[in-house]
């Protein structure tokens, strides 16, 4: 039976300092001793020979944090602040259980809050799972577990090895640095310590700093800034587009529009793809034949990239393994230096030559901050704290494929994923964002336009079409779908990506290959007439014409075809 020493440090005078010792002192587990280390005298009964009581007047909290791990005798210590308490009598026992069973040096429980005498469970669905230096800042931003003092099993040996980082360190940085010196830091589902809330102690909340890194991306451009890198830039724009069976038949119109747009600047457009449905396969298959100034490759995952991938767990966001695809880039495209990144739902309206052609100053990607969405709905403050405003979009991404394999960066970039998606709600886009923090460079936000941001409040954000280079369909409300509920000032970009599918279907002779199908609309009502139109103008059939009739006139007249 392992050993733990439990540490309550305190002041003498919390209101909750004696039911804090009688919780330790009642667990039905015997090897263990409690040392209460106080700054002021207090009266406890000290009958128990497990208990010791120390006190040393004008001593700092932190300083008594020492005294306490001095005095411990157990190869393990537990830290208890003076309100709190632990909950039930088998509390001790469960979690030492669990601290040999999982073998760690460093168990974070879960929390659990006092009050108003009720027990409050935020993370009740919570699993165990190892710390890892992927995602141990993700942990510490999410579970109030790493901003209490109090509840955690600690190997003695790793207080130890912080020097005086005990008695300097908040209880923040305090836990996450013993979580980078542990050789196996483990989350523990079971809640079996009580975080006493009241009115001056509120939930511990994340304290934020600028230098909190998940990878080592920043160092690595700020170095390459500082010996003023310049990436290689191919003369050929070289395009590439993930796609999987939704979105096979919805990019004809993106093709169209890059080639309309850059006839002068012509190159290869890769379309990145896994296991396809025949009708899907087919449908890529003639794209890649109909464009002029840009050659179009079809390029399939290999099996293992479509093991590894499938590794990445999709719970609880909404996207699909497709969206991961873009990650294997540099590796898929070995003799290919730079690369633009493009979503599915984006259209292109401009040159992309200027963007191409862009300076990254050393960083790994050029991107847009996400105005539109993530910056507004406070997503990307939850994620990032002060620096939300750098939360970029990664539907459009100007990739340094040279830099990215220089460094090796794709294989730590997937591991990261692995062990880090339970945190994200967006997906592969907080991914990009957690990895590349201050590691891109920023580039104009008319190169990825979020069609929201035609409706907001703001008319700073508010842009011409025609002075967009990339137009970006995000969200739900996608031009392929019926538009009648649509806010109006989204609607010209809708009407203008038909216009565009319009031209491509006339270019293509798409009407030829198919037999006209004729639409009749009997129309009594102009508002269900609006709608009933709607319904047929955004379906892809090339080849259909639409003969409305006056359902008020005897006979019926032909309004219009």
């Amino acid at each position: 039976m392992e050993e733990i020493s439990l540490i309550v440090v305190t002041q003498g005078d919390e209101a909750g300092v004696k039911q804090c010792v009688e919780s330790c002192l009642c667990q039905d587990y015997a090897a263990c001793e409690i040392i209460v280390v106080s700054n002021a005298s207090l009266e406890l009964p000290q009958t128990d020979p497990r208990l010791k009581v120390i006190v040393r007047p004008q001593t700092s909290l932190n300083e008594l944090r020492l005294i306490g791990v001095q005095v411990a005798t157990a190869p393990y210590v537990m830290f208890l602040e003076a309100t709190d308490f632990l909950i039930g009598t088998t509390a001790l026992t469960t979690l030492m259980a669990h601290m040999v069973d999982q073998q760690s040096d460093l168990l974070i429980m879960n929390v659990a809050f006092a009050q108003e005498n009720q027990l409050i469970y935020p993370h009740p669905k919570d699993t165990t799972a190892l710390i890892t230096v992927n995602n141990y800042l993700l942990y510490a931003r999410l579970y109030e577990s790493f901003r209490r003092l109090g509840g955690n099993v600690i190997a003695k040996s790793l207080i130890g090895l912080l020097g005086a980082g005990l008695t300097t360190l908040s209880v923040q940085n305090l836990y996450l640095k013993l979580c980078q010196i542990a050789q196996r830091p483990v989350y523990d589902q079971f809640a079996c310590y009580a975080y006493r809330l009241t009115d001056e102690r509120s939930q511990p909340a994340f304290q934020w700093q600028v230098n909190y890194h998940v990878s080592n991306l920043a160092q690595l451009a700020a170095a390459n800034r500082t010996r003023e890198w310049q990436a290689s830039i191919p003369a050929e724009l070289t395009l590439a587009i993930c796609v999987d069976d939704y979105s096979a038949d919805k990019i004809a119109v993106l093709l169209y529009s890059i080639e309309a747009n850059n006839p002068q600047g012509g190159g290869v457009i890769y379309l990145v793809h896994g296991p396809l449905a025949a009708p899907a396969k087919q449908a890529l298959i003639a794209l890649s034949h109909r464009l002029v100034h840009f050659r179009v490759e079809l390029l399939p995952l290999s099996p293992v990239d479509q093991h590894l991938l499938a590794q990445i767990s999709l719970a609880g966001n909404h996207l699909p393994h497709s969206a991961y695809y873009r990650i294997l880039l540099p590796n898929l495209l070995p003799e290919v230096d730079r690369v633009l990144y493009l979503d599915y739902d984006t259209l292109v309206l401009g040159d992309l030559t200027t963007m191409w052609h862009s300076d990254l100053a050393g960083n790994f990607l050029g991107c847009i901050r996400d105005q539109g969405v993530t910056i507004k709905n406070g997503w990307a403050k939850n994620l990032f704290g002060p620096d939300a405003n750098n939360y970029f979009n990664s539907g459009v991404l100007l990739m340094d494929l040279a830099l990215l394999r220089k460094y090796g960066v794709t294989g730590y970039f997937y591991q990261f994923i692995l062990e880090s998606t339970k945190f994200f709600v967006l997906g592969d886009q907080d991914v990009y964002n957690l990895y590349f923090k201050d590691a891109v460079q920023y580039l104009p936000i008319e190169n990825n336009y979020v069609t929201q941001l035609l409706e907001s409040s703001d008319p700073a954000e508010h842009r011409e079409l025609a002075k967009v280079t990339i137009l970006h369909f995000l969200s739900a409300k996608k031009p392929w779908k019926d538009t009648t509920s649509y806010p109006a000032a989204m609607l010209p970009a809708m009407r203008l990506y038909r216009q565009y599918r319009q031209a491509m279907r006339t270019e293509y002779q798409l009407a030829k290959q198919v037999p006209q199908l004729t639409v009749l609309v009997l129309a009594d009502d102009e508002h269900d007439l609006a709608r009933c139109l709607e319904s047929i103008y955004y379906q892809d059939y090339p080849n259909l014409a639409v003969a409305v009739l006056d359902a008020n006139s005897q006979p019926e007249q032909v309004l219009a075809i």
